[in-house]
């Protein structure tokens, strides 16, 4: 089975969530990942090409990749062209064909009526790299095509540090964020 066939919205289990208030947000988280999951699936579900950008953060192992591959199940299965792609995958292989004629990779990521940007935070970052993301970030902003960004990032100065305060405010002002908490689901499930 693929990753994608196994994600969907239906086998997120909202148990897995604390039904505790998180001291920080002052929410019940249980109750938060519920209006989420429900509002990501609604996003899924009503996709078109006016649907706005997605920042979905939080620490790891809270399902944030596994419900950005149920959007991407859902919205495929609506006949558009989704790419799902890890940023460190994403960047490696940039790098690898920096000098070539032509790079089918940027033009998929660049065309896609969805890109969903997995894990960034992962890659190695350096100029050229930084440059790659603000013309990706940039391009489909400018040609209206939803993007969603998934991260463990979840302090904002760390994300302006590590990719510039101009990528930082321009990946800020173009997405509704959605904050994923609880504890890591990943190690939850392993001692099941």
């Amino acid at each position: 089975e693929t990753p994608l066939r196994l994600c969907s919205f239906e086998s997120m289990d909202l148990s897995l969530y604390p039904d505790a208030i998180d001291p920080a947000t002052g929410e019940n988280i249980r109750a938060l990942m519920r209006d989420h999951l429900n509002y990501l699936q609604t996003y899924a579900r009503e996709f078109d090409m006016q649907n706005e950008n997605l920042l979905i953060y939080g620490t790891a192992g809270l399902g944030k990749t596994h419900a950005a591959l149920a959007i991407a199940k859902t919205v495929l299965e609506k006949g558009f062209n989704v790419v799902y792609i890890c940023a460190q995958n994403l960047f490696s292989q940039l790098e690898r064909e920096r000098f070539a004629d032509s790079c089918p990779l940027l033009e998929a990521v660049l065309e896609a009526d969805l890109l969903i940007l997995d894990d960034l935070g992962t890659e190695y970052i350096n100029p050229y790299m930084a440059s790659c993301f603000y013309n990706i970030l940039n391009t489909r902003i400018l040609e209206n095509r939803p993007t969603i960004y998934t991260t463990n990032i979840v302090d904002g100065k760390v994300f302006e540090s590590r990719y510039t305060e101009k990528i930082a405010s321009r990946l800020n002002g173009s997405c509704e964020s959605v904050l994923f908490l609880g504890k890591d689901i990943r190690g939850l499930k392993s001692r099941m």
